[in-house]
């Protein structure tokens, strides 16, 4: 028998207190995610998080923000996640056109909280003002000194604002 692995990174609110975990593939213990298929990945998560480990294990009363692939977005593959417990990400390399922002649209539509992920251009986020109240930024890989034109841009939208690697401010 194989072993299940979920990554699984906690999110923290700016009390420093858990407000969800991001479920991430893991292929092996040594906290590596390496795939060939960005949707074989994805459904293991899910797979893995409700099915075989559950998602009360994994979360506790959090919510659990999950990465979807294009297809996953797209209705290709069914999303069977309770909605009231999931925040369902678009990934920063997933093509944004009018066929993803109506199923992004659709997917909102039926109870699922949505979050775009690492948006760097305030222009990503246009699209999907009325569908993802969530925005994820990545200190990382943002110019420090479009920051605060791109939190501003967030707050002005009335949308939340996500970060990863806050450590990373300031370096």
């Amino acid at each position: 028998m194989s072993e299940l692995l979920v990554g699984r990174q906690p999110i923290f609110n700016r009390s420093m207190e858990v407000y969800a975990y991001e479920l991430l593939y893991r292929s092996d213990q040594n906290n590596q995610a390496v795939f060939n298929d960005g949707d074989q990945a994805t459904m293991q998560v899910i797979l893995n998080s409700l099915v075989e480990i559950g998602l009360e294990n994994i979360v506790g009363d959090s919510w659990a923000f999950i990465n979807l692939t294009r297809n996953f977005l797209l209705g290709k593959y069914p999303i069977p996640l309770p909605a009231n417990r999931v925040v369902l990400e678009v990934l920063e390399d997933v093509k944004s056109d009018c066929e993803l922002v109506k199923a992004v649209g659709d997917l909102r539509n039926a109870g699922f909280m949505i979050a775009l992920d690492d948006v760097s251009d305030l222009n990503r986020i246009n699209p999907f003002c009325d569908f993802s109240p969530i925005i994820k930024l990545d200190l990382m890989q943002i110019d420090p000194f479009v920051l605060p034109e791109i939190a501003a841009g967030v707050k002005a939208r009335g949308l939340r604002l996500l970060v990863h690697n806050p450590e990373h401010v300031g370096q």
